[in-house]
């Protein structure tokens, strides 16, 4: 079942944010948001983070672990997504360290939705967003990644309500399917520990590119079967 609550406070961060850098809102779409829960639902039951496979939406996706129970919400993923606009560089093209920030205000994008679940135990939680038409084009970053708008300042990493931490960054073909995150942790009042992960988004390179990026720890590596590289990728 398609949570109401996590679709509207993700999709209001997600147009908090954007409107800062003169993007266009995005809207809601119960397909998208149906796919997204069925592959949240998916991921819960299978505890791990991976990317569903298809050529025609973004994604991104985040979860969250903790010895008692989990917790992340859709302003959470969306700012842990956000927040790696302090590490990234307007005047480049596709940045393995800010594949969640570009999807998130990829200009062309227009609809949204958003899906979570819980481990059976509890301790586990993932968020999945998806995105059409999907961002992370390869050489289409100028148009559609701008700065924020003059006068408008992006928050701190400050704000939000975690550490930002290391980003690693994938090196890979589009055959090669490379597991990255970012973690955080904090320990709450009832002295649990709480683990929040984002893996990055699609990303779109063509046939024979491999980004370059410094800084990257490769958390683990799987084999994608062979298949025409079509021109949105998935990672994870």
């Amino acid at each position: 079942m398609v949570d109401e609550q996590l679709n509207h406070d993700a999709l209001n961060e997600h147009n908090r944010l954007r409107a800062l850098h003169g993007c266009p809102p995005l809207k809601y779409d119960s397909r998208l948001a149906r796919e997204a829960q069925a592959w949240a639902d998916n991921l819960a039951r299978m505890k791990i983070m991976k990317h569903s496979i298809c050529d025609e939406y973004g994604e991104n996706l985040a979860t969250s672990q903790s010895t008692g129970k989990a917790e992340l919400t859709g302003s959470r993923a969306t700012q842990n997504w956000y927040n790696e606009i302090h590490d990234h560089n307007f005047d480049k093209q596709f940045q393995s360290q800010t594949g969640h920030f570009t999807q998130v205000i990829w200009k062309n994008t227009s609809k949204a939705g958003f899906g979570i679940q819980y481990s059976n135990d509890g301790h586990h939680v993932f968020v999945v967003g998806r995105y059409e038409p999907a961002g992370n084009v390869y050489g289409e970053f100028q148009e559609n990644v701008p700065r924020p708008i003059h006068g408008q300042s992006t928050p701190k990493s400050k704000e939000f309500s975690y550490k930002p931490d290391e980003q690693n960054g994938p090196r890979r073909t589009c055959r090669d399917e490379i597991v990255i995150v970012r973690e955080t942790d904090r320990r709450d009042n009832n002295g649990s520990n709480h683990i929040t992960m984002v893996d990055s988004s699609k990303r779109n390179w063509p046939n024979g590119t491999t980004p370059n990026s410094n800084n990257e720890r490769t958390i683990r590596t799987e084999k994608k079967s062979q298949r025409k590289c079509a021109k949105r990728c998935s990672i994870m």
